[in-house]
């Protein structure tokens, strides 16, 4: 079939994937066009067309338009467009965030088709979704990751949030968390690739079920937040953290997050429970030994996660964390801006006021400002080259006084494996979210 065969859908006549390119070339089965026209043709043609994707939509969004007035949206990963320009259509949205960074995604086995967005030149998917775009003024792009994008919003600001395909599976909770607090109440949230067990178990962990689905593979669940916050006991008890809500690693120091993320089933609580397991082991270990921890230090600290938590449950006399924040691991998340990590260390860290920072200089020179036997537990958040964590534990350990703990995170990389072994061996024990821990019963020499 040629462009010539089919003139009412061939607005977006200079795609470059194959797609009404020219007079000669063909419509891919999957690509569809926007006006009441071109939609009437495609579904009047399922000869020619596939029409699933396109028919689903269009429920999905007479749905929505059926229970709410969707003013303010937000779509995530939108690709080229095609359900960004239905979405304009059909809900005539004020404004219609669109998120999407029109650069290569790592493949997943999930996704291994023919018509895979794997497969596709990312500045040609740009250049499509322009063509298409730019006949809605409503559309605003946001080129950057979805966590940036959302946490650019206001809280119950939007109406409709649809999370796009092509997300890692591990990921839907995770955007979920984030997106439900942008969300007002009565508002829609919705997805895509319903059916896949993933999702399902993923959407269903923390919205119980969805409303309906469609022939697409939409999802959508309408939100009644006081009713959700109620059974899920929302993850936002740190007001204005400017990473959003339930982002990876992510956890907070009060019992009521502590109990939902020790529900859920994701990496989070890996290392929640994990590291509970390890402030429990030394609370019971201590106890038995009459050994009192009042001192800690705390080798880099990232956003204070570990740190509050320490606070909480291990309640020391001092709590002293080593780390210059604007001098961040290259191998943590880039969506998150230094001031912000600084920031959210505080937020996390107000409650306990014998927190102190030192900040001025790393590790290695921070170590001349303690005495030899004056720190009753070190905690030591580095996995960096053997070398480095080698130097670490040379000119540290003589700091922890004899009877003291020698403790850590990351076990199970070869770098800090091998430079405890060859410092005093194994560990006496580790923990899931690989935290370790090692009882100094050596004198200094």
């Amino acid at each position: 079939m040629t462009t010539t065969n089919i003139p009412l859908i061939t607005t977006v006549l200079k795609s470059r994937l194959g797609i009404a390119r020219d007079d000669k070339s063909s419509i891919s089965k999957n690509q569809f066009y926007v006006s009441e026209q071109s939609i009437d043709f495609i579904l009047e043609n399922p000869q020619d067309f596939v029409i699933g994707p396109l028919k689903g939509s269009l429920d999905l969004c007479n749905y929505v338009n059926s229970k709410i007035q969707v003013k303010h949206m937000l779509e995530l990963n939108c690709f080229q467009g095609e359900l960004s320009s239905i979405f304009a259509y059909k809900l005539n949205p004020n404004v219609l965030n669109v998120v999407e960074r029109f650069a290569s995604r790592p493949k997943t086995d999930t996704i291994n088709d023919d018509e895979s967005i794997f497969k596709h030149n990312w500045e040609n998917v740009k250049h499509n979704f322009y063509l298409r775009s730019k006949q809605h003024p409503c559309i605003v792009l946001h080129e950057c990751d979805e966590v940036t994008a959302i946490s650019k919003l206001q809280d119950d600001s939007l109406d409709f949030i649809y999370l796009g395909s092509n997300t890692k599976p591990e990921k839907v909770k995770e955007l979920i968390l984030a997106c439900l607090p942008k969300l007002r109440s009565g508002g829609i949230i919705a997805g895509a690739e319903w059916g896949t067990s993933d999702t399902v178990s993923s959407v269903t962990g923390i919205l119980s079920n969805v409303d309906a689905y469609f022939e697409d593979g939409s999802w959508v669940k309408k939100v009644n937040k006081a009713k959700l916050e109620a059974t899920t006991q929302k993850l936002k008890n740190i007001q204005n953290s400017r990473i959003g809500i339930g982002v990876h690693e992510q956890f907070f120091a009060t019992d009521t997050d502590i109990k939902f993320l020790s529900m859920l089933d994701n990496p989070v609580k890996v290392y929640l429970t994990g590291f509970l397991d390890f402030t429990e082991y030394l609370k019971k270990d201590s106890e038995q030994r009459g050994f009192k921890i009042k001192r800690i230090v705390e080798i880099n600290c990232y956003q204070g996660e570990t740190t509050s938590l320490m606070a909480k449950f291990l309640n020391p006399e001092e709590l002293t964390v080593i780390d210059q924040f604007d001098k961040v691991d290259p191998s943590w998340p880039k969506n998150i801006a230094l001031e912000d990590i600084r920031y959210n260390f505080k937020l996390r860290t107000k409650p306990y006021p014998y927190v102190k920072v030192i900040d001025d200089v790393d590790a290695l020179e921070a170590v001349d400002r303690f005495e030899d036997n004056s720190i009753d537990m070190i905690y030591i958040n580095e996995y960096a080259s053997y070398q480095y964590c080698w130097r670490l534990l040379a000119q540290w350990l003589p700091k922890v006084r004899t009877d003291g703990y020698i403790c850590g995170w990351h076990w199970g990389s070869g770098n800090i494996v091998q430079a405890c072994l060859d410092h005093f061996g194994e560990p006496d024990i580790f923990f899931k979210d690989s935290s370790w821990s090692k009882i100094k019963v050596w004198d200094n020499e």
